[in-house]
């Protein structure tokens, strides 16, 4: 693997519950510099584990502007564990979570966050056989984000 094979690029994916395929633009400079500012040392981890809570947020960032705004707030009905009934306002990274359901599209989601951060489908599935680490794929980021 080669350090040109980490190239951000737009991608997109398809919520179960709306029927809509919506589209993620490549991670920019300024994107890297917000996770970094807003998770700090906890982007790692937000990864590593899958955290579709605070995923959501960075997916979010990355949608298309006409996506985002399919998530303008809206007034939900919720019935808590004790069976009382309030509504609540929800919109954009809290609405898409609302939405967001099953491993699969767990799964499909995440996919598409890594192709926008330059992580090919092709690099994951060489990662996801053992063919490449995740030492590499770091290793390559890194030199990414050197100046030249």
């Amino acid at each position: 693997m080669e350090l040109t094979d980490i190239i951000p690029q737009p991608s997109s994916f398809t919520l179960r519950r709306t029927g809509i395929t919506y589209h993620l633009r490549e991670c920019t400079v300024e994107d890297e510099s917000w996770m970094a500012k807003t998770f700090g040392d906890k982007l790692d981890m937000i990864f590593r584990t899958n955290d579709m809570g605070e995923l959501s947020r960075i997916i979010f960032r990355l949608m298309r502007v006409e996506d985002q705004q399919k998530f303008s707030p809206q007034k939900l009905t919720i019935v808590n564990e004790e069976g009382e009934t309030s509504e609540t306002v929800l919109g954009g990274a809290k609405l898409l979570r609302t939405l967001i359901s099953g491993v699969n599209e767990k799964v499909e989601i995440t996919r598409s966050l890594m192709e926008t951060i330059g992580i090919s489908r092709a690099i994951q599935e060489k990662f996801e056989s053992g063919e490449i680490t995740e030492e590499e794929i770091r290793k390559l980021q890194s030199l990414k984000k050197k100046p030249q």
